[in-house]
């Protein structure tokens, strides 16, 4: 009995040993299990907050010319504006001036829809880079190890409404988040290649660069430039395209130094404290960046790469570089992640170590990244330093077993999100339960009930009920009972009201 059980155990990992391709196509349709409830909330969503003061001019020049070119051009001039006025980062604003649908209620969803493919995308090229181009293994190793990383972040990125669904607080930072990662992504697949950088990608890779380094300033453009450091200490100690990471690096600060000189910084700054001091701001930074590494590693953050860790080893056992100094490499990480928290704590932004739930979405993606880096720099060092031939018996009894391995990964995972937490503690089942019980429905046919009253009350002094939604942003807000408050001004602008307000 016990031999027959062994051969079909030994006879199953043969076959999954061979058959790379049945858990990548497994992996890929659980990712895309739990993000089509991501897409399907996106249905039920509307404008909110800083998106009509945003988009207030383009949305005027759409509505008096109904010409893409004045649109543009008004986006430029919003842009121009608001770098005089509130903020540097000029990219973010014409973007953010360009608002899927201007404004209209059911054309909203594009903006989740576009924010949830732009991460998925970003994720999914960068890990080709690593995977594929820097590893060279296969792609159903990539698809693998991709895909189990990439649920890590959706499931628990903390504010989820701001992540997709709030287009000017995605804009800032989840997008920056996966616009600055496929460009760190095509620079290292510029890297590990042997050909000579073209001049034409010397021109893309530093224009691209230089329209990065006009978005967001903060969080992931420090630890961009942090990696932009650690880039120029391998190619001094390489000798290898120094010339290439000199000039992208070169735009990347350039643009992010024209955006720190804005005069709308300023400006902006009069509304805020006094600044910090700038060692003050490190040393504090790498306090509460140690704070936030010990609460996000949990069993969670350890349990799901044992999805792909056998995938990863076999990877690293065939990859041609060499792991050094591990400690060293996991101390960068940690200083490179401890960086996004200076520029908040420096401009006296609030309590320190408090961020807002937009910004603290950036600062997960960036530490689940991270966090995958140090395992498999570790992993590859292991392998490296202990060589798993040694430790190999022939017996059937000592032999790893593949089947019985995900039996206890996948019992683990079951495990955590059926035992340990509650599944709507998981972003997935929490957005699939609204939709499911009606709320977001009920929700989206106020908002058009709302929008309708807005569209036919110009000119006139306008009250309307309180919508509450189920989960609410922590940066976006609804209006209020105070006609001056300046989410109220900004619907009552956009439509042409002369005021409104909640009853």
């Amino acid at each position: 009995m016990k031999e027959k059980a062994m051969e079909k155990l030994k006879s199953a990992d043969q076959y999954l040993e061979q058959h790379e391709k049945i858990f990548a196509v497994l992996s890929v349709a659980g990712l895309i299990a739990l993000v089509i409830p991501f897409y399907w909330f996106g249905l039920y969503t509307v404008p909110m907050a800083d998106d009509y003061s945003m988009v207030l001019g383009t949305h005027n020049a759409w509505e008096a010319t109904h010409s893409v070119s004045r649109v543009l051009y008004s986006a430029l001039v919003e842009m121009a504006s608001r770098f005089m006025t509130w903020s540097g980062s000029f990219t973010d604003m014409f973007v953010q001036s360009l608002l899927p649908g201007l404004g209209d209620y059911n054309m909203y969803f594009l903006v989740s829809w576009i924010l949830i493919t732009l991460v998925l995308f970003a994720n999914f090229y960068f890990g080709k880079c690593v995977i594929i181009d820097v590893l060279k293994a296969s792609k159903e190793k990539w698809l693998i190890i991709t895909s189990v990383v990439t649920i890590m972040q959706f499931e628990c990125i903390p504010s989820v409404y701001d992540a997709f669904y709030w287009f000017v607080g995605a804009i800032g930072y989840t997008s920056g988040y996966a616009v600055k990662l496929i460009l760190l992504g095509m620079i290292i697949r510029e890297l590990a290649g042997s050909e000579k950088t073209t001049v034409v990608k010397y021109i893309m890779t530093a224009a691209f660069a230089f329209l990065l380094g006009g978005t967001d300033y903060g969080a992931t453009s420090v630890s961009l430039i942090c990696v932009f450091g650690c880039m120029w200490i391998w190619g001094i100690y390489t000798k290898r395209k120094r010339t290439y990471i000199f000039l992208v690096t070169l735009s990347f600060i350039a643009a992010w130094v024209i955006g720190l000189l804005a005069p709308g910084n300023a400006v902006r700054a009069e509304l805020l404290p006094e600044p910090r001091g700038f060692l003050f701001s490190i040393q504090q930074a790498l306090i509460v960046g140690a704070m936030k590494i010990y609460q996000w590693v949990s069993p969670y953050m350890i349990i799901m790469p044992l999805l792909f860790l056998p995938f990863l080893i076999s990877a690293l056992k065939q990859c041609k570089y060499r792991f050094y100094c591990p400690a060293v490499i996991s101390f960068l990480s940690y200083g490179i992640f401890s960086s996004v928290y200076a520029p908040t704590i420096y401009a006296n932004y609030g309590a320190i170590g408090d961020v807002t739930g937009y910004t603290n979405n950036a600062i997960y993606l960036i530490f689940v990244v991270l966090w995958v880096f140090n395992l498999t720099y570790w992993i590859g060092w292991i392998l490296q330093r202990f060589s798993m031939e040694k430790q190999q018996d022939t017996e059937d009894k000592k032999r790893f077993s593949i089947s019985l391995y995900y039996i206890s990964a996948v019992t683990l995972v079951c495990m955590m999100v059926c035992v340990a937490h509650i599944p709507r503690d998981y972003n997935s089942f929490e957005l699939f339960h609204w939709i499911r019980t009606g709320t977001m429905q009920e929700n989206k046919q106020a908002y058009l009930a709302r929008e309708k009253i807005y569209k036919n009350s110009v000119g006139q002094d306008v009250v309307v009920s309180r919508i509450t939604p189920p989960i609410a942003s922590t940066g976006g807000g609804d209006i209020t009972q105070d006609p001056n408050n300046w989410v109220n001004q900004c619907i009552a602008a956009y439509y042409g009201m002369k005021s409104v307000r909640l009853e």
